[in-house]
Order: C-alpha cells, then structure tokens, then sequence
C-alpha cells in the first residue's frame, strides 16, 4: 500500500467510474464517513489523522477480490502511517518522547492516549461501513482481518515505536453492540439487515479471540444464538425481528462455529438443529430476503444446521458412552444397595435368632 510522506495517495475521487455506474456500497460508505470527519468541528478529534486512515481502509477495500494480502498490507500501512502522523504531529510535544536503546517511547503512554485512539478510529470504521456491507461480500472479512492483523503484527515488548493495540477500545464497540442487538417492535428491514451485517463481523473477531470482555466473547456469542434460536418468549417481536435474530446465531455458528462449540452443551445442540430445521421451512419474503445474504433466512438456516449436526455426530459417540457409563454406574450402585439391604437383614435375622426373638 503506497504512502506519500506519511499520507495516503488513494481517496474516493479517484476511483474510476463514470457518471451513471452504480457505486458499491463500500465506497459509497466511505464517501459518508469522509464527509462526516470533515464536518467535524470538536477541538479534540484528529481529522488528518483519521482521514488519513479511512483512506487506507478504502483502498483495501478497492483491492481486487481475489488479493489475499489486502488486509495485511492495510495492516502495515496503518502503522506505518501512525509513525509518521505521531511525530510530525503538532499535537504532541516532542520532548516527551524519551528514548531507550534507540526505541521511542511507547505513544500508548503519551498522555492523548494515541494507540487506543488510533485503534478505535479503525475499528469504529470496520463496524460502520460494516454495517452496509453483507458477510459473503469479500470486503467484510477484510475489515474483520485488518483488525486481526494489527494485532497480530503488534509489538510484545515494553517499548514500542509503531502501533501496539489496546484492547478495551474494541470491547467497546462488541459491547455497544451487544446492548443494541434487542431489535424493537417494527424494525425496520434495514435495521435488521445493519445488525445481521455487525454481528457477523463480531462473529469472525470473536473466531480470532479479539475480545477481552466476556460478553463479546465465545460466552457471549453463545447466549446470542440460544437467543436467537430457542428464544425464552417471543413477545410482541414482528416475523422479521425474530428471523433476524435467527439469522445472528446463524452466522456466529458459521463464523465462530469452534468458539459457540466450546462455550455450549449437546443437548442446546440438539434443540439448535431442530431449531434451524425449522427456520430452513420458513416460507414467504423473509425465507428468501436478499438483504441477508446466503439465500436468505432459509439458507443460511441450512448451512449453520449442517455444522451444528456434524457437532452432534461428532459427539453423539462420547454422549453415548457417558451414558453408558452413567446408567452402568447407576446398575453398579444398586446392586451394592440391594447387597448391603440383603446382607443387613442376614445379620438381623442371624442376631434376632440368636436372642430368640424369632424361632
């Protein structure tokens, strides 16, 4: 990814379409969130900065389908980026970066806080122009991978002079998330559709183990699909709230399949498929509604169900060896039980003879 003296070079204008063509919504949400920042007018934002950033998540998302190193090269750039932002800045003073054996101290210890700041200008990208992009489309697994990659790629030790990571930044957003995933009475479509998209994102951050907070982790996407398929009590909730719900667990199930694996029981398996066979019958708009993706309701219904049941073949052999092992566990004791009755009694009968109580 190409750098100018520390500035990205691409910006949505220059993308070549031409009067008429249908923008993707990508770009189109790019577009939004450069207008956005430029609206800014609070003394503390960091318009360049953060201008700087969406541009380099912009051109990710302008990479070709099939570039797999998109999000690692964005990834680098960032923190390439983020070095030479920082000490250019005006707004920090530079007699405060100390040195140690030639490293510059650490930006996370500066009192602007630059790290998590920077983290969550990134990651409050990936989750808004998220929400307009569905989860089959190729650039919604980049915006969940440049995360992952920032992370990954960050520095261990105690001084680090590009980017570390700050995890709480990211925990918000899951959180903030989370507290908004009850869709009210008449949710819109595209609210529902919104939700769907973010969710699928936690799900892939959650599958990298992105999370600090136990209720944007494998905890929480646990409680997101028993929710969402074997729900306490419909309520007042329209058809589409309650297949939008489905459609959630679905996705954590096919996303962060190995993560709800572990955090769940069999027997929540077992009503899960029967769950999704259910929802794989759905009939009418919503079986088939294009705003969600992999065949709408229905099919992604049918996919998360195959990997529950494979789930389930997997460990109906273990379940049923238990249970082999409860029920000769359970034979075992009452047959003890029944020996030490019978053998009790004999001794009764032998003292009761003893003493003449009985001839």
């Amino acid at each position: 990814m190409s750098l100018s003296e520390g500035n990205p070079v691409w910006h949505p204008s220059t993308m070549p379409y031409s009067h008429g063509d249908e923008k993707p919504v990508w770009l189109l949400r790019v577009e939004k969130f450069a207008k956005r920042i430029s609206d800014r007018s609070h003394p503390t934002s960091h318009p360049e900065e953060e201008t700087g950033i969406l541009m380099l998540v912009g051109e990710m998302l302008a990479s070709l389908e099939n570039d797999k190193e998109a999000a690692a090269r964005c990834a680098d750039a960032i923190r390439e980026y983020y070095t030479a932002f920082m000490l250019r800045s005006g707004n920090i003073d530079h007699s405060r970066l100390q040195l140690l054996d030639g490293h510059v101290l650490s930006f996370r210890q500066l009192e602007d806080h630059a790290v998590g700041w920077t983290i969550c200008a990134v990651a409050g990208m990936a989750f808004r122009i998220g929400k307009r992009i569905r989860p089959a489309d190729p650039n919604h697994k980049r915006l969940a991978d440049v995360l992952i990659e920032i992370k990954k790629k960050r520095h261990t030790g105690p001084w680090d002079d590009t980017l570390g990571w700050e995890t709480w930044n990211l925990d918000w957003f899951g959180t903030s998330l989370t507290r908004e995933s009850d869709l009210e009475h008449l949710a819109p479509m595209e609210r529902c559709s919104g939700l769907i998209n973010q969710h699928a994102l936690v799900a892939r951050l959650v599958a990298a183990d992105m999370f600090s907070a136990v209720v944007n982790g494998p905890a929480g996407a646990h409680k997101l699909v028993q929710e969402g398929l074997v729900p306490a009590s419909r309520g007042w909730d329209r058809d589409r709230v309650v297949a939008a719900r489905a459609v959630i667990a679905s996705h954590y199930i096919l996303l962060a399949g190995e993560q709800v694996r572990a955090a769940s029981q069999y027997d929540e398996w077992l009503r899960w498929a029967q769950a999704l066979a259910g929802q794989m019958a759905a009939e009418g708009d919503l079986a088939g509604a294009p705003e969600w993706d992999l065949g709408g309701v229905a099919g992604v219904a049918g996919r998360a169900r195959k990997v529950v049941r494979r789930w389930i073949r997997e460990q109906a052999p273990i379940e049923r060896a238990a249970t082999r092992a409860r029920e000769e566990a359970e034979r075992n004791e009452w047959i003890a039980l029944q020996a030490a009755r019978q053998g009790a009694e004999e001794r009764f009968v032998a003292w009761a003879t003893r003493n003449r109580w009985i001839d």
